[in-house]
Formats: structure tokens, sequence, C-alpha cells
């Protein structure tokens, strides 16, 4: 391709981006907020992270040649006061983790931009000695791969850079159950040991970290003469647990990775785009314009402990293993987890997850869970019917205390909610963060009972993680066949489904197979060839048997893959 058409093709995307801001900033409350790493002048140095300064520069020019303008915490704080307005497309740039590149890249191309910076801090990795090193992720590395305090001091004075903590050692994981499986610090209760029947209590997850964030604070108001008023999660992983230690500690502003615009009236949760992967100026661009991105094609396949738990954990990892790689095989999008385990009566006996209000039968959830994210790249889908909860503990109460500890102990991306009727529907694609505000509109007092449980029982899951999804299953054939407006994606049983799906909601409704025994091949092949045909995106099957291979992997992924459509050319 020759570099004329290289630019043609990067202004029309700016152009493309430019258009979709307009049309996603609905009132002046909405910026956008870009979340950098590390910065680096040779690719073969980068790390998923990391971005060239080639690249930097050209955003920056990019930036200043639309009419892009880059925000202060000043000027969000002054705006949400309503003192003043927001400039047209404004952007707050962020950098996380104070590399060494934030002084020798960053802080010159700011004072020659004139662009002011929000630079986030680990205090155990600044508070390190000089000749020390530091736990990174998995690595270790020098102390030397950081700023030191007397540059984070020099460019302070600047007045273009203002420091954020980023947690004093929270950027770190904690052991959560007796496998070893390793949770984000900031939202993870600490496995106590094999003596011990449950996690750390929320009152102890608070305590530790408060404990964190006051001396994050402490040490710079030490180091810079000033506490620093945002806080930047690390992993951009959150819970209310966490966000209440926050307000306590004294923080006014926090920040997220989560993809979405950021809002003056959520101070405590700005979205934050991150770039990773040295992306091009024309994703960059993309991504800053916020379009609602949905996914081509989604496979969710149904995963239950029961088939691969064993108290033995080499047998229980081999187990998982063989989940990991089907996952694979099959181009699953999503796996389906149940969080309880069931009787011969189809009744509830015991959670995966540890709790208060059912016995355990294993401490699996949360492993499987993680390793199918991580290892498997899927996303995960929590399934507990807020009905067969009731009839297991009978009261509300109990109920919603299940499903609060679901979130507070598990890592997963959506909840699947069965046959709930919040009567409100969308014939169009709406992106995530437009669902989750219809979702927060919802009043459980104007629905029937079982509509308001469920409900609430999301929003009891939702406390142990903001950003969760909610996949409705509707089996009542009286249902609309329409998305739910709340609803990121809503799955019909077959016989529901009739004609072509129309093109705006494609990605947001979908069929889910469920019968007694997994699927058979020949036809599990034949109805996605059909449902493709008509139009449909989202596909998911239970019973799925992982140890038996049925149905046969190789035998059906040809059709059910999501990496086979739409078609690759």
């Amino acid at each position: 391709m020759n570099q004329v058409l290289r630019l043609l093709l990067v202004m029309i995307g700016a152009v493309a981006s430019v258009a979709a801001w307009s049309q996603t900033q609905a009132s002046p409350q909405n910026y956008a907020a870009i979340a950098f790493h590390d910065v680096v002048d040779d690719a073969r140095e980068l790390d998923a992270d990391a971005i060239t300064s080639d690249r930097l520069v050209a955003f920056f020019d990019w930036l200043r040649g639309n009419d892009w303008h880059a925000i202060s915490l000043d000027d969000i704080t002054r705006a949400g006061q309503g003192l003043q307005a927001l400039p047209p497309n404004p952007i707050l740039i962020t950098f996380d983790d104070g590399y060494r590149s934030l002084y020798t890249r960053v802080y010159p191309l700011a004072l020659a931009y004139r662009i002011p910076v929000v630079a986030t801090l680990v205090g155990a990795w600044l508070d390190a000695a000089p000749d020390a090193s530091v736990q990174y992720g998995d690595q270790t590395v020098p102390r030397s791969k950081f700023i030191s305090w007397d540059q984070a001091r020099e460019m302070q004075a600047s007045g273009l850079i203002e420091f954020a903590s980023h947690s004093y050692g929270l950027h770190e994981g904690v052991q959560t159950n007796s496998q070893g499986t390793q949770l984000p610090a900031a939202i993870a209760h600490r496995y106590l040991g094999s003596q011990q029947p449950h996690n750390e209590s929320e009152s102890s997850l608070y305590a530790r970290v408060k404990t964190d964030l006051d001396r994050s604070r402490a040490l710079m108001h030490r180091e810079l003469g000033r506490a620093p008023r945002a806080l930047a999660w690390s992993f951009g992983r959150y819970n209310e647990t966490g966000l209440a230690a926050a307000t306590a500690a004294g923080f006014s502003i926090a920040m997220t990775l989560r993809l979405e615009p950021a809002d003056l009236e959520q101070p405590m949760a700005i979205g934050r785009y991150w770039p990773s992967h040295n992306p091009p100026l024309g994703q960059l661009v993309t991504h800053i314009g916020f379009q609602p991105v949905l996914p081509a094609a989604q496979r969710l396949v149904c995963v239950n402990p029961q088939s691969i738990w064993s108290a033995d954990s080499a047998e229980f990892d081999a187990n998982l293993g063989k989940v990991i790689e089907r996952l694979r095989a099959l181009g699953a999008t999503d796996a389906v987890i149940d969080a309880v385990a069931l009787g011969a009566d189809g009744k509830i006996e015991a959670s995966w997850f540890p709790s208060n209000e059912l016995p355990m039968r294993g401490n699996a959830l949360s492993r499987i869970a993680w390793q199918l994210r991580t290892r498997a790249g899927v996303d995960i889908v929590a399934r507990l019917a807020h009905r067969a909860v009731q009839a297991r503990l009978t009261t509300e109460q109990a109920t919603l205390t299940l499903f609060r500890e679901l979130g507070a102990q598990v890592p997963f991306d959506a909840l699947m909610v069965e046959d709930a009727q919040f009567n409100d529907f969308s014939d169009t694609a709406g992106a995530t963060w437009q669902t989750a505000h219809v979702r927060q509109t919802l009043q459980p007092t104007d629905m029937k009972a079982s509509d308001s449980l469920a409900l609430r029982a999301f929003r009891a899951v939702r406390a142990g993680n903001p950003e969760l999804r909610l996949v409705l299953r509707q089996s009542d054939p009286s249902y609309p066949l329409r998305p739910g407006a709340a609803a990121d994606l809503t799955l019909y049983s077959p016989d529901m489904l009739t004609g072509r799906i129309a093109s705006a909601q494609a990605r947001r409704i979908g069929v889910w197979l469920e019968q007694a025994r997994t699927p058979e091949e020949a036809h599990l092949i034949a109805f996605t060839r059909d449902f493709q045909a008509r139009g449909g995106a989202a596909l998911g099957w239970c019973p799925d048997d992982p140890i038996s291979n049925q149905p046969d992997a190789a035998k059906v992924a040809p059709a059910v893959s999501s990496a086979t459509f739409p078609a690759r050319f």
C-alpha cells in the first residue's frame, strides 16, 4: 500500500471517529480518557502495554489538528461543579505505572505540546532503594525502570503533570483458593488456608484496601508535598468495597480501564481506553470515538464444574486443561459456567464458591473462571437461576446474599438471568455503557416479584464487579423477539426463532440450545448454518461434555467456530 493511500485511509478513519464521537457525546457531560503506559523508541523494545514514541507524537499531532483538547483534573472538577464547560472534543491523557519514559519521553512532549498529563504511581515501586529490584507482575525488574522522586517533583513543578495514586502495593495478585489462583489484590478475597471455611471477609478486604491507599497518599504527600486526589485502580479492577475504602481514604476521582466515555457525573468511575500492542494512529482515533463495537459472532459453550471437578488437584487440572483446549478448538467466545451443583432432582444442593448460604461442593469456580479467561481467551458468564436459588433458600435476603457472595468471590464478565421480563426493548445495537445506563434506570418496584428479584440479584452481584454485563435467557414464547434494552445479549429458545433476524438486532439477540443431552453433531451443524443464513450471530448450547468430547469439536468447529464467521478473506 503506498503512502498516499495510507494517509487517505487514516484521514477517513479520523473523520468517521469525529462523527462517531459527536453521536456518542449526547451531552457536554462526556469526555474521552486514554491510559498509556510505557513509551519506547525502538519497536523491538515493545511489550503489550507500550507504544512507540513516533506513534505517540502522531497521536498528539492528530489531536491538535482535529480540534481535540487535552483537559486536566482541574478542568474536570470545575466542569463537574458547574463552574465552567468542557472544551469541544475533550480528552484526558493519562500514563500509568510511572515508567522512566514518563520523564524521558512523555514530559518533553507535554512541554512541547502544552498537554496536561495525569501520571499514576505505584508506591511500593518508587519507595524501593535506587539499586533495588521490584516485583512487576510475574517479573522482577530493576527499580531504575521507573522515575525517581526528584524527576517527579520536577515534572509536577511544570504545572502540566499531576500525579495520582496507582495504590501502594495493590498492583499484584493474591491467592484466592487452595489451587493457588491469583486475582487482583484490590478485589480478591484472600484464601485463609484449608482450616478456614471461608475466604477473607468484606470488612477485612475493606481494611486491607484502605490501609494500602492511606499509605500511598501519605508517601506521595511526603515526597511531592501534596496528597493525590485521584486514584487509578490496579488492572482497572474495583468493587463497591474498594470504592468505599477509596472514598474514606480521601480520593475524589477514580479511574478504571473500562472502554467507555467518561462522565462528569461519575468522577469515581472514569472509563479509559487502554491502547495495547502499539496500535496505529487510525486505531487510536477510532477508540477515543467510542463507537459501539459488538462482536461479529458469539459462541457460548456451557461448562458444568461437576464434570471436571476433583478433590485430586492433578486430576482437576488435567480436566480443566481439556476444557481450555476444547474451547479453543470450538472457537468459543464465552463460557457459561454453572455456579451451583444440582442434585438428581434438579434442585440446588451446593455451591462451587465459598458461601455462608450453601454448603460448598468444592472451591472450584474462581479457578475455572480465571483459567478459562486467561488461557482460553473467553469471557465468563456465570449461571445462577434466581428462582431456583429462592426455592432452595426460601427467603429473598438469603437469595440476595448468595448472589452477592458470588460476585465477591468469583471473577466473571456477565451474569445469565433466566426468564425475567423487564418490559424494555430496543431495535438498535447499543454500546455496553449505554445498556448499563438503561439498567440503572430500572426500578424493581415497578416489576412483578420474580422480575424484581432478578434485577436485585443482578445488582447484588454487580457490587463485586461494577462492569458486569447481563445475558438474558428467555424461554417464554410470549416474549417478543427483540433485544432487551437492559440486556447486553438476549438468548431465545430455538422454537422462538422465526424468519430472518434484522441486522440492527443481530448482535443483541441469539439462540440458546438446552436439552437433556449434548447436541448431536449433525443437528448442531445444520442448525448453526441455518441460523447464520438468517443473519444470526450469537449461539450457545448446554450441556457440553469436554471429557468425552461431545459433541466432537473437530467435526462441529468448521460450522460453529466464531473464527469462521464471517468468512475471512
